[in-house]
């Protein structure tokens, strides 16, 4: 099956899984994971309309945001590290993976430097620590939870 099929099927099983539940496959995003894939894997990906990547490694969100088309929308899926928090948000437009109050300040402050506030952000912990983060960024106006 190559990825045009594929893809096809992808979307034919978030459609149906949108009717059974009644909700809008419109409001579904496809996030796309391309750790370890070749630019050109994932450039055939979004020559087949896909727009929304998740990345796990920064050195490789790095690379493949500057090699491929500035309209896609990078989310930094992996762990992250203290260090390479202000180079992913150079390129990401979301963090997936954010697990610490010292990762959130962080993110608050390089966010506000490269003017990218409010900046996207999803946890894996507890709402006492999504709720800091809610009063911590700047411009933000919803807490999304799930499990």
């Amino acid at each position: 099956m190559d990825m045009k099929e594929s893809l096809q099927k992808i979307n034919q099983r978030i459609k149906s899984a949108c009717k059974d539940s009644k909700k809008d496959p419109s409001k579904i995003k496809l996030l796309a994971v391309s750790k370890g894939q070749s630019i050109e894997k994932i450039k055939n990906l979004y020559d087949l309309g896909l727009r929304y990547f998740g990345e796990s490694y920064c050195e490789e969100l790095i690379e493949k945001a500057h090699k491929l088309p500035k309209d896609i929308n990078w989310s930094f899926i992996g762990k992250l590290q203290s260090n390479k928090i202000k180079k992913i948000l150079t390129v990401s437009n979301e963090i997936q993976s954010v697990s610490s109050q010292k990762h959130i300040r962080y993110i608050v402050k390089y966010a506000q430097q490269l003017n990218k506030t409010p900046f996207p952000i999803f946890s894996t912990r507890s709402f006492s620590m999504v709720f800091w983060a809610f009063l911590m960024i700047p411009g933000a106006k919803h807490i999304f939870m799930t499990s």
